[in-house]
């Protein structure tokens, strides 16, 4: 019965670790960005990534004003490489 709990518990881990996408591209001077600016998004979690790849303008606007200001131009670069990308996965094209 306990092998039964401790299975049981490893899928679920398991599958929700699935949920959250891959966002090892971001560079660390972007986080701060992304977490204050999510608001403006409506969507519903943070990382529902085709919801922000739809977002509008004032969002896309604000964000990438954030990055900027926070990080290097080799940073600003990955983050639009990540961000294009991961659009690009979930059949969204940005910007």
């Amino acid at each position: 019965m306990q092998l039964k709990i401790m299975l049981m518990a490893a899928i679920a881990a398991f599958a929700t670790a699935q949920e959250v996408p891959d966002t090892g591209g971001i560079p660390a001077c972007a986080t701060n960005c992304i977490e204050s600016v999510f608001p403006l998004s409506g969507c519903a979690h943070l990382y529902d990534f085709p919801c922000l790849c739809q977002a509008d303008e004032e969002y896309n606007t604000v964000i990438a004003s954030c990055i900027v200001g926070a990080c290097s131009f080799k940073d600003v670069v990955a983050m639009i490489q990540w961000k294009t990308d991961t659009c690009a996965s979930y059949g969204v094209e940005w910007p």
